[in-house]
């Protein structure tokens, strides 16, 4: 009998080659989905990433620019935290950064009135506030009006 006429083998070979492609295409698609999770994956920590880094980057608290207190000589001679020297005694005046920062700032003991002591300025500044040590940025300490209260000339305080 001739194999390529026999019903039965042709049928079986059907069956098979049909199974084959069946088998195929779930493998293809497991694969592709394989490779869709791993694309997916990749844009997810890609975009944890990126969130990291503008939450990481990004200035949060931007400060609100004000107008500095006047100077004129009626009111006490003020000026930014950075322009003082180092080692002087002040007042705090007035914090001109946004609110956030302002009752972030107020939480940590620099409220308006309150004594303070610039004790370094490095890479950071550093103030002795309520008998603790706390280092800020310089940007930060911009925002921070104070009044010298040392008995010497205003002059003589500023940096």
């Amino acid at each position: 009998m001739n194999n390529s006429l026999d019903p039965d083998r042709t049928a079986r070979d059907l069956c098979r080659e049909s199974a084959r492609r069946v088998r195929a295409q779930v493998h293809d698609s497991r694969a592709a989905a394989r490779q869709e999770n791993r694309a997916e994956s990749r844009v997810g920590a890609l975009q944890a990433n990126c969130f990291l880094q503008l939450s990481l980057n990004s200035n949060i608290f931007q400060a609100v620019k004000e107008t500095p207190p006047s100077t004129s000589p009626e009111t006490p001679f003020v000026c930014p935290l950075t322009q003082v020297r180092v080692g002087v005694a002040c007042r705090i005046k007035q914090l001109s950064a946004s609110p956030e920062l302002t009752r972030r700032l107020r939480e940590l003991g620099f409220c308006e009135e309150q004594r303070i002591k610039l004790l370094g300025q490095h890479a950071g500044v550093i103030c002795q506030v309520c008998n603790v040590r706390l280092g800020i940025s310089p940007e930060l300490a911009e925002e921070i009006w104070v009044e010298p209260i040392q008995a010497e000339s205003p002059e003589s305080l500023v940096a």
